[in-house]
């Protein structure tokens, strides 16, 4: 498998390796500071696309990828899961070709 395929398999399978992704894109020259608390609302958000809750309180301080994580990454990576779900601008430029196309999941 090449490196850019293990990518997309990861983009697709990894909720907080898509975070990280997201934030690359839409705060180009910010710096991404890799924390417990990003994976930990991946774990939670993961979840919650699994159908395994149905609503979920993430109580974080501002500036933190709350509104990145859950506005916008959580709704494209479930776009770039299932493609039959609706979207919105900033979504579908978080899921544009030139950074993320989906890989059908494995039967």
């Amino acid at each position: 498998m090449s490196d850019k395929a293990l990518l997309q398999a990861g983009l697709r399978d990894r909720l907080s390796l898509f975070i990280r992704r997201v934030f690359q894109e839409l705060s180009p020259g910010e710096t991404y500071l890799p924390n417990w608390h990003i994976e930990a609302m991946a774990y939670v958000l993961t979840q919650v696309a699994e159908g395994k809750h149905v609503r979920q309180v993430i109580t974080i301080p501002p500036r933190h990828l709350k509104s990145i994580a859950t506005s916008v990454s959580l709704v494209a990576w479930i776009l770039g899961r299932d493609a039959t779900k609706r979207s919105s601008a900033r979504v579908t430029r978080a899921i544009s070709p030139a950074n993320f196309t989906p890989i059908p999941a494995e039967s």
